[in-house]
């Protein structure tokens, strides 16, 4: 009987270590093939981001001289829940983020658009259309940084740590803000209604920079501006 009774131990321990080994490589496998999947999603990613005609592209000499010509008389118009601003344009030194921007203007993207973010005595931020910090167009442009220093009244394009992750977000200065100065896409300044630029600043957050009272663009034009236009200081 205790013969026969080792033998069953015996058995039933290599079973047991048959199935051990069998969970193991089970367990192996699934995670090989959730590390695989994982090692592919930045990739897929970078040709999803890479499928958009604006994503990446820098334009030419030529197609930079167009949007120049295109652009360079023209202004936005933002129609705010607190009043009217208006900013020129600064083609030659950021074709494709202007020529991106009068885009999605004429296509009406802005309008409802909340300004999402306000920090007093710096800047106010907009350009999501579901005022979420990630929200956008689905695609993003290259950087264009330039000598533009950050003053009062200045736009330029709000995005992530990765200079080329801007889409449609931008900001407009309160005051000059020097440390930004050749790490965001200057592309515009402010010409009329920096008394609204300051007043929508002045409004309450909480201590997300959240406005606790909804600022919206309530509709965002572009029209011809006059020659002798200068930006308000």
């Amino acid at each position: 009987m205790n013969g026969s009774n080792s033998v069953k131990r015996i058995v039933l321990m290599r079973v047991l270590g048959l199935v051990a080994v069998g969970a193991a490589v089970l367990v192996f496998l699934a995670v090989n093939s959730c590390m695989n999947s994982l090692k592919r999603q930045p990739q897929d990613q970078a040709e999803e981001k890479a499928s958009s005609p604006e994503a990446g592209k820098r334009p030419t000499s030529e197609e930079s001289g167009q949007i120049v010509e295109k652009h360079k008389d023209k202004v936005a118009v933002i129609e705010t829940s607190s009043g009217t601003i208006k900013f020129k344009f600064y083609p030659e030194d950021a074709p494709r983020t202007v020529d991106n921007f009068v885009q999605l203007a004429e296509k009406q993207f802005y309008n409802g658009s909340p300004f999402h973010r306000i920090v007093k005595d710096f800047v106010i931020q907009t350009g999501s259309p579901d005022g979420s910090p990630g929200g956008g167009p689905g695609y993003t442009i290259a950087a264009e940084f330039s000598e533009r220093k950050h003053v009062a009244g200045t736009v330029a394009m709000a995005r992530k740590s990765d200079p080329d992750s801007a889409g449609s977000q931008f900001y407009i200065c309160v005051k000059a803000t020097p440390h930004l100065d050749g790490s965001y896409t200057v592309f515009g300044q402010v010409v009329e209604g920096m008394d609204v630029v300051n007043r929508i600043a002045e409004t309450q957050t909480d201590a997300d920079s959240r406005p606790l009272e909804r600022i919206v663009m309530e509709s965002v034009s572009i029209e011809d501006s006059a020659e002798s236009a200068t930006p308000e200081q």
